[in-house]
């Protein structure tokens, strides 16, 4: 069951339809993004049925933990942490992270998902 499933399970298809998020993390149909079609390859030879928009958040914390663990001195969580934080501008595929500015927002990315009676995103 996905994120939009679930909502529209506990709320009923009156109530979520019509029913808006926000996100931030492009949805796992979004093919516009070079990071989203990765995804997909990967997932489409996984066995879990479960995979969504929180795998897909994994996903990408997961490539980024791999660039700051390639990219550190030593292993040693300091040294980690110290990778991580000098991240600037990494783009994993028009999904772009950074860091490095003011706050480590790390993405600057966000939308919204409307869903349908069945939970369906349909924006």
């Amino acid at each position: 069951m996905n994120d939009g499933q679930a909502i529209a399970a506990k709320l009923g298809p009156a109530l979520a339809h019509g029913f808006a998020y926000g996100t931030v993390v492009p949805p796992t149909t979004a093919r516009d993004f070079a990071i989203v079609r990765e995804y997909q390859v990967l997932a489409a030879k996984s066995q879990d049925s479960d995979l969504g928009g929180r795998s897909m958040e994994g996903f990408i914390s997961a490539k980024v933990l791999v660039y700051a663990l390639r990219h550190a001195k030593s292993l040693s969580p300091d040294a980690v942490l110290r990778a991580i934080a000098a991240i600037s501008r990494l783009d994993l595929g028009n999904y772009v992270i950074d860091f490095n500015d003011k706050g480590h927002t790390g993405s600057r990315w966000v939308d919204f998902a409307i869903l349908d009676g069945r939970g369906r995103v349909i924006r």
